[in-house]
């Protein structure tokens, strides 16, 4: 007998059916699976099943839980479900913790609630849950809060919290995306760790195909709020008979976009970084030693690393955003100095788009106006900046119209496309990409690289291109940079150090990278 049956659930929100008639079933111990690109309707099944849904959405059907079934239930007896005998770890923890309660008292919440008990034995176990996920909360920690986290720490907290009760099913939504390979490895060992040793089931949503290829036993995608494909897992991946299954195992690989050319790097030298170091007043390393690199005119520069590596402190310091406690970095010959006035000329040369494109724009301003925020580093603005703005857009795939909108009315997708608009809004040579791609759905990455390509050949641009995704560095840059304890460890053309890894840190970033098996292609 299935631990969850979910029986034709559907999920109306308003006029829209955002989960329509879909059915599977998952059994004690199992992992199961749910792909799917954004907006296919993935989280709105685990919040249908949590009994979460936004305020106008209405669930039906059928989801029996261990005898109970979670559709018919009344709010009370869902609350005593909720994090006792089903918890849901969430895709952004920094967003799901609370910023003013320590970690312990957070751990601690759902045991006082469910259990009861003092504090202090509240408390206790929550270190000891802290403890086995891997957050050392014992030693002197156990007043820390979420900001003075790694976002894996952070995701260890969330873990730590949803098995506080040892709950027979775990809904774990997106739990990785937005980590370095890494961390992202050790977060899914755990989870599976943790399954096997309290026989719990889990439900592992997720975007990414590799991830599910190497940890479920059973899966279903989901597209448009139906599930296309389902079955083993071994089988949807090898039996091919579902074509939108097919087209995101190409998207998850790269494989729609067109073969890579050898990029025609101009000669010369755009920008130049010798020897810098930044230094911050507690740490007991500097957050950069000594890295030097050069980028070239249209040529595309990954830089690598684990998270705290150093790398968006680089980025940062390029942009003359980060005091440097030693060496230069000069742009197209100008130094840039942090702390002091950079021409507006050298200034308008270079761009950064951000990792979460949401979090970088205004809410209150509309596009229009949150696009031509890069006017300031201009003498001259355009005449015609309407035009400029439509063009942009075009630029970028959206419609001229959509300047008039707020950005709470685009997909991520969209949302990205815009902050790319807005680098380009004043036309600059270099483009920093501070992990621009790595919280996207595979579909809309691959997407985001065609268009980042395609810019790129169009205006004749220069990428700094970070990520902790070397798929993405693969297909997107000529030469790779390895960064490690704010020191650059391996370098040369991409192609040479991802086949041929030479430092024990780039191989140990390859290793962790989620793979779908050569023998399921």
């Amino acid at each position: 007998m299935p631990l969850l049956s979910v029986q034709n659930l559907n999920v109306q929100i308003g006029a829209h059916r955002v989960v329509d008639d879909i059915s599977f079933t998952i059994h004690q111990g199992e992992v199961f699976g749910l792909a799917g690109a954004s907006g296919s309707g993935k989280s709105m099944t685990a919040l249908a099943l949590m009994g979460l849904l936004p305020t106008h959405g209405v669930r039906s059907g059928q989801a029996v839980f261990n005898g109970q079934d979670l559709i018919a239930s009344s709010e009370k007896t869902m609350q005593s479900i909720r994090g006792d005998q089903i918890s849901m770890i969430f895709q952004e923890p920094m967003t799901a913790l609370n910023p003013l309660m320590s970690i312990v008292d957070q751990v601690a919440e759902p045991i006082l609630i469910h259990k009861g008990g003092s504090q202090n034995q509240a408390q206790d176990r929550a270190l000891q849950l802290l403890d086995r996920v891997g957050v050392e909360a014992k030693s002197g920690n156990r007043h820390r809060y979420p900001h003075e986290l790694s976002g894996g720490q952070r995701q260890r907290v969330m873990i730590a919290q949803a098995i506080a009760l040892k709950p027979k099913l775990l809904i774990a939504d997106e739990p990785s995306t937005a980590l370095d390979v890494t961390t992202q490895a050790e977060i899914l060992h755990l989870l599976a760790r943790l399954v096997r040793e309290d026989d719990m089931a889990m439900m592992l949503i997720t975007h990414d195909l590799a991830v599910l290829a190497e940890n479920t036993q059973n899966l279903a995608v989901m597209k448009d709020g139906k599930i296309q494909d389902h079955g083993i897992t071994k089988t949807v991946f090898t039996a091919k008979k579902n074509s939108f299954t097919q087209s995101l195992i190409k998207a998850s690989e790269f494989k729609s976009l067109p073969k890579k050319k050898p990029a025609k790097i101009a000669p010369g030298l755009l920008l130049d970084v010798d020897q810098i170091v930044v230094t911050y007043p507690k740490a007991n390393t500097p957050a950069v030693d000594q890295v030097s690199l050069a980028i070239a005119p249209q040529e595309s520069l990954g830089l690598v690393g684990g998270s705290g590596c150093g790398k968006s402190t680089l980025a940062r310091a390029i942009l003359g955003l980060e005091p440097l406690a030693g060496g230069t970095i000069s742009m197209n010959g100008n130094q840039i100095t942090a702390g002091q006035d950079i021409p507006p000329s050298t200034r308008a040369m270079m761009q950064i788009v951000f990792q979460d494109p949401f979090g970088s724009f205004n809410p209150r301003h509309r596009v229009g106006r949150l696009i031509t925020e890069p006017f300031h580093a201009l003498t001259t603005p355009p005449k015609d900046q309407t035009q400029a703005i439509a063009e942009a857009l075009l630029d970028v795939g959206l419609d001229p119209d959509d300047q008039h909108k707020y950005i709470h009315e685009f997909s991520g997708g969209q949302r990205q496309r815009l902050a790319i608009a807005r680098a380009l809004m004043i036309k600059p040579n270099l483009i920093i990409l501070d992990e621009a791609v790595s919280a996207l759905d595979m579909v809309i990455k691959a997407q985001i690289i065609e268009l980042l390509s395609s810019l790129r050949k169009k205006h004749g641009l220069s990428y700094l291109f970070i990520s902790h995704d070397l798929s993405v560095i693969e297909a997107m840059t000529d030469r790779v940079l390895v960064m490690d304890q704010g020191q650059i460890v391996e370098q040369g053309p991409t192609q040479d150090v991802l086949k041929s890894p030479q430092h024990p840190v780039t191989k140990t970033l390859i290793n962790a990278i989620p793979r779908i098996p050569k023998s399921w292609r």
